[in-house]
């Protein structure tokens, strides 16, 4: 009988062990090398440069199995700062300028919960997320002699900053998990923050020449900003992990 305890007790230790084994994970995200190397590609065909300037840290996640349906996780993406070139304009005609904008994103973090509707592979996931403050940049350069800004025309470059407050908000995401051995993680997805409006405030714009820019121009011209996205801080996945 005392050798029949100590079996079950081993085989009932050996399986909590198992079953624990694999119960966490953590997982790298080179998403910021992704864009540095393919949002060209993605982006939007009016942008003619779009660049990654300073992106070295990954993202990392953590989380728990829970079941083999549903995971928990916490995730921490670093900012980064995004360079973008393309023709823009401030006034009601068309684009008559060369727009540079240099924007830092939001450091992200996320408390999500993964689904799996099949024993792997494909998954959505729902988050309750932090965004830090983002800021922009913009020189926009006329490419004639003078620039429209409402109804007025100006002969100069506009320099203009702005940002977004930080935010506590939630996101939309869906992938794919491919597993190897059953503990290598090599995750796919995207994620979507649900932002509202309006996305920019804070807006400053001046003239490089120093001239005074009209009230009704200048309102005008944040209205423009206000509506243009710019940049949008959808999130995408390339992890690679591990389980434990």
């Amino acid at each position: 009988m005392k050798q029949l305890l100590t079996l079950l007790l081993g085989i009932a230790l050996s399986s909590t062990y198992a079953q624990s084994t694999y119960d966490y994970f953590v997982k790298a995200d080179f998403s910021g090398s992704f864009l540095k190397a393919f949002g060209q590609t993605l982006s939007n065909e009016e942008i003619t440069t779009y660049d990654i300037k300073n992106w070295a840290v990954p993202g990392i996640e953590m989380g728990k199995v829970i079941t083999p349906k549903f995971q928990v996780s916490l995730s921490f993406t670093p900012s980064f700062k995004v360079h973008i070139e393309e023709q823009w304009g401030l006034g009601n005609g068309p684009s008559d300028a060369d727009l540079s904008l240099d924007y830092k994103t939001p450091l992200i973090i996320s408390f999500n919960g993964r689904f799996y509707p099949f024993t792997k592979g494909l998954y959505g996931a729902a988050s309750l997320q932090y965004l830090s403050s983002a800021r922009y940049a913009m020189r926009l350069v006329p490419q004639e002699s003078s620039l429209a800004i409402g109804n007025g025309e100006y002969a100069s470059a506009v320099i203009g900053n702005w940002d977004y407050k930080s935010a506590l908000t939630a996101a939309i995401s869906l992938g794919w998990t491919f597993s190897f051995a059953r503990r290598l993680i090599v995750d796919v997805g995207i994620q979507v923050p649900i932002i509202p409006g309006p996305f920019h405030e804070n807006i400053v714009l001046a003239l490089e020449n120093g001239q005074a820019i009209e009230n009704a121009d200048r309102e005008f011209a944040e209205r423009r900003i206000e509506d243009e996205t710019f940049y949008y801080p959808v999130q995408f996945r390339i992890q690679l992990g591990y389980r434990f």
